[in-house]
């Protein structure tokens, strides 16, 4: 089947148009429009987007190829207009789309199918997944035959995840860039798989790009090379990522520092090259692509032969540069093989496959249950290891708290006897304050560090150093310092001290979200699997110096009256005096406290906040001096001052400014006049909407699908044959219907882009009796023929 990109942008019409109305309705989507949203398929290839579409005459600026593409794509951008709350989203929601175009390639379902299946045939169970580039979450769909229940989703397209969170209303799904995970949720995943963007996109991430390590400086200006560094600080200790990339990790020689850093911490499983074909039918593109399979393994002591090729690349003497994986064919998913060029214009081999996605998807299942039988260890990966503990024998007073790694499976979160796992790496977030970090065990199951902690208290007592004791802190303590015996040596944390997670009791704000800090029960500590709509989440407390305590305890207040009072403001679009002076109360009582949050410790502080990216914002420095937000003084979210107007049109642009739409009651407010004296003085400016029973502006009501809208119109009337307003409305649509073309007028040329290559190949088939393969490529925007057989007789 060819890739027919009307059916694709209006499948795309349609899946937007379901999400657009289940997220107004606020509810879960039915199985059938469950079903056409998964039909939805990204942009990627379909440049019309790009294309003029502000009135109609903008089509003589079209391709005539895609001219036919001109209505449905002025239809997707009114749907866009119509579901934005301003122009503001709405230029959002369009530039995310635009950008998505060279990106958004989806991977044949069937595909995904055969990698998913091919680790349930070697016994891969998933605690914990997370998908990177989910776009409609097709791997989560895949995968979810194993019964997933934690899932993780991150989509930086906003249309594309609205879709996604439609699709996956259970799943905790994150509209925003994959860079964007929180830190703590390094090293908690026990698989990652996606079909990862592509290209030399630079991702703005500090954490890479101030880094010591060249690896991930070189990563943060490629955008798949980051994605495989993240996607390995994710996994847990034997945890899988895989990936579907472009060959350009594996064949660029600039990129053997990435395929190293990798190398030094994970195994390879798999990789394999896939067909260049694998995304015609279904994005229509072709593209090179590789899968890469990797498992975390931070014990990693010394690189196999494959692994060693896998770093490595060669030239050919055609110029062509290629992994050394790939010297002979074996780990080549094809039936066909031939010179030709890449996506930039360089030499490049070309792999096909005459069975199509399905054939495909078979030979990829087959090498990935030789790669995963061979190469996986099962055991990493369910936690089962020796683990190897030095024992030294020394006085009581000098023994120390035993590290190691911990022994976990896939979505058990618990540590054995002092040993730290690899799961706190929030460590990292909360690295501030005045002393260094210890992560303390939930539990001291150990006898020895128990009896040990009992013999160091009573010797310390007949020292009369017992007052002298901190104790330990609970797991997640990310400030507190090390309880240190009269010899300097860090001392295991008193059990009587811990306090494990709960149920957060405090007050459930909207804003909440995971790891956000917060205050309950005189503890301050963040939050865990927050869930908005039931209101509830895990809080996991922090045991904090006092004077650490109080300065996050102001923090929090602050932050939770400006998100509070802008938030309600914004709704409302109401004045909250009262929420503005407490704001102001709670803000200058921090800042005669511990300065101005912009302070470097403060920051250091906000910097552990998944909610406080605007605090900074909060202060704006001028002539030298740190002023106040305009918040402080005013709403921002709306403007207060009383607006009067001279007549009804100065009345309605006030209307389209402050609420985007046609609101009568507050036309009349701003300019005396009633509401019959507005409608009869906007006559042919604004038209009733039977449909929506409210008034829209002429441009929005005489656009879109308007004869299909002048059908429901009909309706309306039919059942309300007395109204006069929608029968007005009703002849402005019906003027408006674009004549219907005769078959006669209808121009078709060879070389039309929107015909498929097949009916051109049986046209040349019977033209010259003879077998004429004909294939497009989109990204060349050229035509080859190729006839194998003459027909010179």
């Amino acid at each position: 089947m060819g890739f027919s990109k009307r059916m694709h942008l209006q499948r795309n019409i349609d899946a937007l148009q379901i999400a657009f109305r289940l997220e107004k309705e606020k509810r879960n989507g039915s199985v059938g429009e469950r079903l056409l949203m998964m039909q939805y398929c990204g942009f990627g290839g379909l440049k019309c987007i790009l294309n003029p579409i502000e009135n109609g005459a903008d089509i003589s600026e079209w391709n005539r190829s895609e001219r036919h593409l001109f209505s449905p794509t002025r239809e997707l951008y009114q749907l866009l207009k119509e579901n934005a709350a301003d122009d503001k989203e709405y230029h959002r929601l369009a530039d995310s789309m635009r950008s998505s175009v060279l990106t958004a390639y989806y991977t044949p379902p069937i595909v995904i199918d055969a990698i998913a299946s091919a680790f349930r045939s070697n016994k891969v169970n998933i605690g914990k997944f997370l998908e990177p580039s989910a776009g409609i979450g097709s791997f989560i769909q895949s995968f979810s035959g194993d019964n997933l229940s934690n899932v993780s989703a991150y989509e930086k397209d906003i249309l594309t995840g609205k879709i996604l969170k439609q699709l996956y209303p259970e799943s905790d799904v994150h509209i925003k860039g994959f860079e964007e995970i929180p830190e703590s949720s390094g090293g908690r995943y026990d698989i990652i798989a996606s079909n990862i963007p592509f290209g030399d996109t630079a991702v703005f991430d500090l954490s890479y790009s101030r880094s010591k390590e060249r690896a991930k400086i070189q990563a943060a200006g490629s955008i798949h090379n980051y994605f495989f560094l993240k996607g390995s600080d994710m996994l847990r200790d034997g945890g899988i990522l895989a990936f579907i990339t472009s060959q350009g990790v594996l064949n660029s020689a600039k990129n053997e520092t990435i395929r190293r850093a990798l190398m030094q911490t994970n195994n390879l499983v798999s990789a394999i090259r896939l067909p260049n074909d694998l995304f015609t039918d279904y994005a229509g593109t072709e593209a090179g692509s590789d899968l890469i399979i990797l498992q975390k393994n931070s014990d990693k002591r010394e690189l196999s032969d494959i692994e060693r090729r896998f770093c490595q690349t060669y030239t050919s003497s055609d110029n062509t540069t290629n992994n050394m994986l790939f010297e002979n064919l074996n780990r080549v998913v094809h039936t066909s093989v031939h010179k030709g060029t890449d996506l930039y214009g360089r030499p490049a081999w070309i792999y096909n496959h005459s069975g199509g996605v399905n054939g495909i998807a078979q030979d990829i299942q087959l090498m990935l249950n030789v790669d995963l039988a061979k190469r996986l260890d099962v055991n990493l990966y369910n936690g089962i290891q020796k683990l190897q503990l030095e024992i030294i024998s020394k006085p009581i007073d000098e023994i120390q708290p035993v590290t190691g790694r911990a022994i976990t499976k896939p979505g058990l979160q618990k540590t054995y006897s002092g040993i730290s796992t690899s799961s706190h790496a929030q460590l990292s977030l909360f690295d501030l304050f005045e002393g260094p970090v210890v992560t303390k065990s939930v539990e001291p199951s150990s006898p020895e560090i128990k009896k040990s902690y009992a013999n160091y208290k009573q010797n310390n007592r007949s020292r009369g150093v017992g007052n002298k004791i901190r104790t330990g802190g609970i797991i997640g303590d990310l400030f507190s310092e090390p309880v240190e015996n009269a010899k300097g040596s860090p001392l295991p944390p008193d059990p009587a001290t811990l306090r494990e997670p709960e149920v957060y009791k405090g007050i459930f704000q909207r804003f909440y979200r995971d790891d956000c800090l917060a205050v309950d029960n005189g503890f301050v500590g963040y939050l865990r699997k927050v869930n908005i709509k039931e209101q509830v989440a895990m809080f996991h407390p922090l045991q904090l110096p006092q004077t650490q305590k109080e300065r996050a305890e102001a923090y929090v207040g602050v932050r939770d009256s400006y998100l509070d009072l802008y938030q309600k403001e914004a709704e409302t679009q109401f004045e909250y005096k009262d929420g503005r002076e407490h704001l102001n109360r709670l803000y200058d009582a921090f800042v005669r406290r511990y300065g101005n949050l912009n302070s470097a410790e403060n920051i250091k502080l906000i910097k552990t906040d998944s909610a406080g990216k605007e605090m900074p914002y909060l202060e704006r420095v001028v002539g030298g001096v740190v002023r106040k937000a305009d918040i402080f003084q005013h709403p921002v979210s709306f403007s207060a001052a009383t607006l009067a107007t001279a007549g009804p049109e100065e009345a309605l642009a006030a209307s389209l400014n402050k609420y985007g739409s046609v609101d009568l009651d507050y036309m009349s407010g701003i300019s005396g006049m009633e509401d019959k004296d507005l409608k009869a003085a906007l006559h042919g400016r604004i038209y009733f909407n039977p449909l929506e029973q409210g008034y829209e502006i002429s441009e929005k009501w005489i656009s879109g699908n308007v004869v299909e809208k002048a059908k429901e119109v009909e309706t309306f009337i039919a059942a309300n044959p007395e109204h006069k307003e929608a029968a007005e409305s009703l002849t402005v649509l019906i003027e408006a219907r674009p004549r219907r073309i005769e078959f006669e007028e209808l121009d078709f040329n060879l070389g039309e882009r929107w015909i498929p290559a097949g009916v051109y190949a049986r046209f040349a088939s019977s033209l010259f009796d003879t077998e004429v393969k004909v294939h497009y490529s989109e990204i060349a925007d050229d035509f080859s023929i190729n006839c194998e057989q003459k027909n010179v007789q």
